[in-house]
């Protein structure tokens, strides 16, 4: 999965401007934090094994191509059924052979 780090440095810098500032050395361990949690966080978003919104939609679209398929499948296998029920002239049992 590809992630956009975009994404992660926009939420890591949101979450540095809610530490205090105006401290000496505060920079520093702005900086300090920024790098860790950019880490930390890209570190478990990717032990996670997401898949983006184009990922998700596209095995959204083939399971949909599937199951439509599966549906044509069934009703061709339905009227098979039905053409061997009425050659064996046994309604009940349409596997039966002649």
């Amino acid at each position: 999965m590809a992630l956009n780090p975009r994404h992660i440095e926009d939420f890591v810098k949101r979450l540095q401007a809610q530490l205090p500032g105006g401290v000496e050395g505060a920079e520093a361990v702005r900086e300090d934090f920024r790098a860790n949690v950019r880490e930390a966080l890209s570190a478990l978003l990717a032990r996670m094994e997401l898949v983006t919104r184009e990922e998700f939609e596209v095995q959204a679209a083939l399971l949909d191509r599937a199951y439509g398929r599966l549906e044509t499948l069934e009703a061709k296998l339905a009227a098979l059924e039905s053409v061997g029920a009425r050659a064996t002239g046994d309604p009940a049992r349409p596997d039966r052979e002649p």
